[in-house]
């Protein structure tokens, strides 16, 4: 009876943190349960919240896997000139594509982020239960709470705060979460520059306690490589070399020429640094926010599509040509399957953080400190590895920078890096026509006010849950445009 009450505890901890007006019937501890001083007690106990907290990065519908409209994989892509809809598709993220969101549109999205960062809190505030005679496992489970708390905190600051580059020291971000709230308390936004704060506190704090690398978890080489991606978004150089580089000595290999396309049906992990595991008995697919099959929800843009290089093993392991119903589309097939038979449809792991990135995080930081060779060494280690027949291009300069940024794009197209690496650096989306470059017969186009975002409009922040902000009676602040 008492271990059903553990996990009946631990179930309802990781509902998650609701700003909704029903956040009292989802955060009340049941009638019959155990106080958490007796839940979290043992080191099988942490086990299981270590496991619900991954359960929640990956729950159905959830932040990370979810599907039309709370994906941060596949929305970041919608949202610029990468994705357009199929014209034969479910209208699968529309108001994203459209650019016609509004405080109802992220609701899923606002919610399931507090959702895991408050599994996360509720190791973080019983960690001191763990026995000292547990301390290898306590010090690791209490740096994968910290490094997922940050993580989670830092997408919600970067889609529905302003650029960190851009932002005015008062500028508001989104409230950072530390504890487990009660029902009745309602938070307020933090300023984005204290959201960055909070994160690098979080992550360097758990990076000193965390253990090794293991799949579908947090190492030491995926907190240093998070660090060089929040270093890098705020254009701070030497920190992004430096948690570049000890993510990179503990793991180099980007995945080979024969490897890579192995990654992305989960038969190699080569390159990976935190991914999400998938199993089929989770019963998640979320590779359908891309399409189901040969049915495309949404296909690469010409403006993408052409500029990968027929010699780009990129081509093949992320789209491939296919007919649907006399229609001849490019089908994104990064998140079609794992490839073996009997395997669910689109059951595959979501890749959060690879070894690419960070190669391209650090090039970036090197050739803005006017270290061109260091840059070009980084950018070949990952070319030499994605191109047949590679011959360096011996960039230097404001052309070294223009291929370090071309990478990236080809790179970590369709992970969810498109819409906030546009915004960190201050670019503006520009859709030249309303098809995206291809037939009008393939696609749903975009309306035409729909193809210039500038620099600066306020739609670059999200809006903020209008039930969040409903439900905080005032102290919960929309963004300006909203």
């Amino acid at each position: 009876m008492k271990t059903m009450k553990k996990l009946l505890y631990i179930s309802t901890a990781i509902l998650g943190f609701s700003f909704l007006s029903c956040k009292k019937e989802l955060n009340l501890v049941p009638y019959n349960a155990l106080p958490p001083s007796e839940v979290f007690s043992s080191d099988a106990d942490f086990q299981n919240a270590v496991s619900g907290m991954y359960l929640e990065m990956r729950n159905s519908g959830a932040y990370y896997v979810g599907g039309d409209n709370s994906s941060f994989i596949a929305t970041n892509d919608i949202l610029t000139d990468n994705l357009i809809g199929f014209s034969n598709s479910r209208g699968t993220g529309a108001q994203f594509a459209d650019w016609n969101y509004n405080a109802l549109t992220t609701t899923t999205f606002y919610i399931d982020g507090y959702a895991i960062i408050r599994s996360a809190n509720e190791i973080i505030a019983n960690i001191g239960n763990l026995p000292e005679s547990d301390s290898v496992n306590k010090n690791d489970y209490l740096g994968q709470a910290l490094a997922v708390r940050a993580i989670v905190h830092f997408d919600l600051a970067r889609l529905f705060g302003n650029a960190y580059n851009f932002a005015s020291a008062s500028d508001l971000g989104v409230p950072y979460v530390t504890h487990v709230p009660a029902y009745t308390e309602n938070p307020t936004r933090d300023l984005l520059k204290n959201n960055y704060d909070s994160v690098m506190v979080d992550l360097n704090n758990a990076v000193s306690l965390i253990g090794d690398d293991a799949p579908g978890r947090v190492g030491k080489a995926a907190v240093y490589g998070y660090l060089s991606r929040l270093y890098l978004d705020m254009s701070d150089w030497t920190n992004t070399i430096a948690s570049a580089t000890a993510s990179l000595n503990i793991e180099s290999d980007p995945g080979s020429l024969t490897d890579f396309p192995n990654i992305w049906i989960d038969q190699s992990e080569n390159g990976v640094l935190f991914k999400l595991k998938i199993l089929q008995t989770d019963q998640l697919t979320p590779g359908t926010s891309f399409g189901q099959g040969a049915k495309a929800e949404q296909i690469p843009t010409a403006y993408l599509f052409n500029l990968y290089q027929s010699n780009d093993v990129r081509l093949t392991a992320y789209f491939a040509p296919v007919t649907y119903n006399g229609l001849n589309i490019n089908l994104v097939i990064k998140y079609l399957g794992q490839g073996a038979a009997g395997d669910i449809q689109n059951l595959v792991d979501i890749k959060l953080l690879r070894v690419a990135e960070v190669y391209l995080n650090r090039a970036e930081a090197y050739a803005n400190s006017g270290q061109d060779a260091l840059a070009l060494a980084d950018l070949d280690a990952l070319r030499s590895n994605r191109y047949t027949n590679f011959s360096s291009g011996n960039e230097t300069g404001a052309a070294l920078k223009t291929a370090i940024a071309l990478e990236r794009r080809l790179e970590l197209a369709l992970e969810g890096d498109r819409f906030v690496d546009l915004k960190r650096k201050g670019l503006g989306i520009i859709r030249p026509d309303v098809n995206g470059g291809l037939n009008s017969g393939l696609v749903r186009p975009w309306p035409a006010q729909s193809l210039t975002m500038s620099p600066g409009d306020h739609r670059f922040a999200l809006p903020i849950d209008q039930n969040s902000i409903n439900a905080a009676k005032g102290v919960l602040l929309q963004n300006p445009g909203y």
